[in-house]
């Protein structure tokens, strides 16, 4: 499993568990601190797409041979 895999799978899981909590007693508390886990988890999959992208245009742009 990648990386990226592993970051997809706990937004769902995250995501899942914001829903589960819907007419909790404790919802907002609940949400206040997952909100903080999912932002940062999409912070992360963002952080490594890109680097990923940037990779891929390194590997197809023609090398300097200076």
């Amino acid at each position: 499993m990648t990386d990226k895999e592993k970051l997809l799978l706990a937004i769902m899981q995250t995501e899942n568990i914001i829903s589960l909590n819907k007419d909790n007693p404790y919802e907002q508390y609940m949400h206040r601190h997952l909100s903080t886990v999912l932002y940062e988890l999409k912070r992360q999959l963002t952080n490594l797409t890109f680097v990923e992208e940037s990779i891929k245009l390194e590997e197809q742009s023609p090398g300097d041979d200076d």
